[in-house]
């Protein structure tokens, strides 16, 4: 059995697309695989309540039907408010239980956070790198490869390495091997000391598939 959580410097730089990505990549080696997102603020409408989007995202893009999720909130905002607004309170040790479940019955689980590190999840006390840490899960910190990635990548290991978290990698996304993009990488890795184990090009929906199959590196992630 192996985890890994997928983490980002911010909202809307990719980690659920690189999450798609890793799964697919999974998926040519082994069919017991999970996705579990255990919180998501901003749910899709269903049959009267709210499920994940992202997990139906990355559902769609790999065929993967052991997707799971224990929090889905209707507002997309931070999910301690999102939480408040829905009345309802997130429990850690649900889900702790569902991801003790989950690591028995599969091979590889990919577990995908809310926003950055720094997320709180219950009030200011509980944290998304609170959550990692109980789940003791290697770290992927998904980041933009444009302007400011310097600064945003590098807080966001300063604190994981603070917080005695395991930095698996860096995966630097709508990479276009420009000027700046270039001296991104090797500033972030200079500065940190982490590698950047892939630098995702942007690309079409049609090219997804053959990129993670053939080109993401999964098995520096993963034990495969």
């Amino acid at each position: 059995m192996s985890t890994l959580f997928i983490t980002a410097t911010g909202t809307d730089v990719g980690k659920t697309f690189v999450s798609a990505g890793i799964v697919h990549a999974l998926k040519q080696r082994t069919e017991n695989i999970a996705y579990y997102k255990p919180v998501e603020s901003g749910g899709i409408p269903q049959n009267g309540k709210f499920v994940s989007g992202d997990g139906q995202w990355v559902s769609d893009r790999t065929n993967l039907e052991s997707i799971y999720n224990t929090y889905c909130f209707q507002k997309p905002m931070s999910p301690h408010i999102a939480a408040q607004l829905d009345k309802q309170v997130i429990e850690p040790h649900r889900i702790m239980e569902k991801y003790k479940s989950l690591i028995k019955k599969y091979d590889h689980v990919v577990v995908e956070g809310a926003g950055g590190l720094s997320v709180p999840l219950i009030d200011y006390k509980y944290m998304v790198y609170d959550l990692i840490s109980d789940l003791n899960c290697e770290l992927l910190i998904v980041a933009d490869a444009g302007l400011g990635s310097i600064n945003h990548t590098t807080l966001t290991v300063a604190l994981a390495d603070q917080l005695d978290l395991k930095v698996k990698g860096i995966v630097l996304n709508q990479y276009d091997d420009s000027m700046i993009h270039r001296e991104n990488v090797k500033a972030i890795e200079a500065i940190t000391g982490k590698t950047v184990i892939a630098k995702i090009p942007t690309m079409k929906s049609e090219e997804f598939h053959a990129y993670f199959k053939s080109d993401f590196p999964i098995e520096k992630l993963f034990d495969i």
